[in-house]
């Protein structure tokens, strides 16, 4: 029910920290921007929330604009953390920074049976998921959402999966 840090001076680790707790659900992902000023965090049957630097530390959790409550699953964010990208109750979701906080989720083109995964390419021009159906599936930004999906068939259920920085690898686990 809490999402904390610790952090590197160079030397050693600090302390665990809390950047704060929730109320409904249990986090289950979180991701940060690639310098660490702002980081995003899920909870399942819950909500989603994010948090920037202040200096020295995190600020604490504030409750992105989506108000409903899903069964989130994998969450990544662009590396300046413009788009973050989830997934809940088979449906992939993007949200937008407004330049104060995120707006409410999307639905993605797509659904799929038991989605677990999700990842975003450093531009975000493209997205990928995993299901219980033994696929990865990949769509492309077309202006207005992500397109339909090409399904990439797995030997078994897929779980995480992850874009290489340059977004022309898909790696992912198998469960």
């Amino acid at each position: 029910k809490a999402v904390r840090y610790i952090k590197y001076n160079g030397v050693s680790w600090s302390a665990l920290t809390l950047i704060g707790t929730v109320a409904t659900g249990n986090i289950v992902a979180c991701s940060l921007t690639a310098d660490g000023s702002r980081g995003v965090a899920i909870a399942r049957f819950g909500y989603c929330y994010f948090f920037t630097w202040t200096g020295s530390s995190y600020s604490g959790l504030t409750q992105t604009l989506d108000t409903t409550s899903r069964g989130y699953a994998g969450l990544d964010m662009t590396p300046d953390g413009r788009i973050i990208v989830t997934v809940a109750g088979g449906v992939p979701y993007y949200a937008t920074w407004n330049g104060t906080n995120y707006s409410s989720f999307v639905a993605t083109n797509e659904t799929g049976n038991g989605v677990f995964g999700a990842t975003i390419t450093a531009d975000g021009s493209r997205i990928a998921y995993t299901n219980n159906s033994n696929a990865v599936g990949w769509a492309v930004w077309n202006g207005t959402n992500y397109g339909t999906a090409t399904i990439i068939t797995v030997p078994t259920t897929a779980r995480n999966v992850k874009f290489s920085p340059d977004g022309n690898i898909i790696c992912y686990s198998l469960y």
